[in-house]
């Protein structure tokens, strides 16, 4: 794989199917990542009091397993319902982002989770996909809809191919990092058991 900050589509397109491999093998697994949650605190509150029926998807799902590291600009929502809201704001994105065909727009929020607590505000971007797998994962007593990581990986992968490079560098730099990252924990787990040959 090309360690520099970006892989090429057939780097990312292999790296993807020796995932897929290890997964159906049980070599990988996902998992939450605790860290991650608490670090992610606030926009946890405000999807459990705000949308706690709704599909979790996106860069936010990635961080929840701690594939990713980097500072969660909005929040991805799948909605089985694209009615919920009578309108979706559709300015600021870029040409080829709006060409996604299950984009609805997005909203803003102000949230406060109590009364003595700071205002805070999320944009949350909703698309139409009423069939996504999702995982139920409890997290501070309340189960939440939360897409499953190897389809956001995969999706990443379409935008990636799909999109010009104003949207497609940012999904290329998340894939990039997550392979890297699971290469690296592969090492580590091939070089960390003792050689019984030699005791």
């Amino acid at each position: 794989m090309n360690y520099n900050n970006y892989s090429t589509g057939t780097e990312l397109k292999s790296e993807l199917r020796d995932l897929k491999l290890k997964v159906i093998s049980n070599e990988y697994k996902f998992e939450i990542n605790k860290d991650s949650i608490k670090q992610l605190s606030n926009e946890l509150n405000f999807i459990k009091s705000t949308l706690p029926d709704e599909i979790i998807s996106g860069s936010i799902v990635l961080r929840l397993y701690g594939l990713i590291k980097r500072d969660i600009n909005d929040i991805d929502i799948l909605l089985r319902d694209k009615n919920l809201y009578s309108s979706y704001n559709k300015s600021g994105y870029c040409d080829d982002e709006n060409e996604i065909l299950n984009r609805l727009g997005f909203k803003t929020f102000n949230y406060k989770s109590w009364f003595l607590s700071k205002k805070r505000s999320f944009k949350v971007d909703f698309f139409e996909n009423p069939d996504a797998p999702f995982d139920l994962v409890n997290i501070g007593g309340v189960k939440l809809k939360i897409h499953n990581p190897m389809e956001v990986i995969n999706y990443k992968l379409q935008l990636c191919s799909s999109y010009a490079a104003s949207s497609g560098a940012k999904h290329n730099l998340d894939l990039t990092g997550i392979f890297r990252y699971m290469n690296m924990l592969d090492y580590a787990n091939k070089h960390s058991a003792p050689d019984l040959e030699n005791k």
